[in-house]
């Protein structure tokens, strides 16, 4: 939530996702949580919910066009012995809540919006719904879709903004002054990894639809064929070049750099079970087949820069529970139970 721009561009965003999933088995005004007496309500909780949908759809390489594998996913996926829909539920919750922590230390601490800060989240939404929605007629019908109003809605923008305002001022103290070799060598110690892959695509790039099984067979077939001529020894690179689907493949000749938890669960997993130099078998994800082979670690100033700002992001996730940790925190499990797929 240091970010207004991103929260802003994602909670309008998202809805059309999550409309099919949130459901409605509570009023707008339940209440999930209290913070030192302050309610959060469903209200509230539905400006964060799709965000965090979304997020746990990207994770978990899931195409969000392809209905069935979506429900799939919210139905059957557990999640550290948890169902998907209830891991979303609380993380939802606890970004709700955290917002109401973070707004009510920043008035202890006397940080405050300007009118300057004001016109900024009412310039930028002004904007974003003339782009994404062309009216205001039409945002508030979706938003009444999804079970929340525009107060939640500027509520949420407010709180993300003070929350910035927060984190600019607790940043200045010596624990988010992170040393750029401490996070280099974070990088180097296994946390990151360099990849490069062959995809063969079982999505139609016109309708973002899966294929059927046997246009899939045919797909995997060529990928099988792919395999056998770089056991018996054709250059990588050059069939890579030649047939990889990949999009980002132009952005990407060097192959991917990237920690655990940031690519499909498939592709990292047989990533990372790779040493250096070696070639996976066929490996299937959501998006289609992959040949996957583990090259040198590549670390560029910007992962540098990354791992610095995740590093500083931690600390202040950290101070956010301690000052909850100070306060009178309470989830009512029964309400959020409730909160079910359409």
């Amino acid at each position: 939530m240091k970010n207004f721009k991103r929260f802003a561009a994602s909670a309008l965003a998202v809805f059309v996702l999550s409309a099919s999933l949130a459901g409605c088995a509570v009023t707008k005004t339940t209440s999930l949580a209290t913070v030192d007496g302050e309610t959060v309500t469903a209200d509230d909780f539905y400006q964060y919910f799709p965000s965090v949908q979304s997020s746990m759809l990207s994770e978990a390489g899931i195409n969000t066009s392809d209905s069935d594998a979506v429900a799939n996913f919210w139905k059957s996926t557990e999640i550290e012995g948890k169902n998907a829909l209830t891991v979303a539920k609380e993380r939802a919750l606890n970004e709700a809540v955290n917002a109401v922590v973070q707004t009510k230390t920043a008035e202890k601490m006397g940080i405050t919006l300007t009118e300057d800060d004001k016109k900024q989240i009412s310039d930028y939404k002004t904007s974003t719904i003339q782009q994404s929605y062309g009216s205001k007629s039409n945002f508030i019908n979706h938003l009444k879709e999804m079970n929340t109003t525009e107060t939640a809605y500027d509520k949420a923008l407010t709180a993300s903004l003070i929350s910035s305002k927060l984190y600019s001022e607790v940043s200045k103290g010596d624990e988010y002054k992170i040393d750029e070799k401490k996070a280099e060598e974070e990088l180097k110690n296994g946390e990151k990894i360099t990849a490069k892959h062959i995809l063969f695509s079982t999505v139609d790039s016109q309708t973002g639809q899966s294929y059927d099984d046997a246009k899939k067979a045919e797909v995997k077939k060529n990928a099988e064929g792919t395999l056998e001529k770089i056991k018996s020894g054709a250059d990588f690179d050059a069939l890579m070049q030649e047939l990889s689907e990949d999009p980002g493949l132009a952005q990407n000749p060097d192959g991917y750099t990237f920690g655990k938890g940031e690519m499909v669960a498939p592709f990292e997993e047989a990533a990372f079970a790779l040493k250096e130099g070696e070639v996976s078998g066929i490996v299937e994800s959501n998006f289609g087949y992959h040949i996957i082979k583990r090259v040198p670690l590549t670390i560029s100033q910007s992962d540098i820069d990354s791992k610095v700002k995740e590093m500083q992001n931690k600390v202040f996730e950290e101070q956010i529970d301690k000052w909850k940790a100070d306060m009178e925190v309470s989830i009512d499990e029964k309400a959020l139970s409730k909160i079910k797929e359409n």
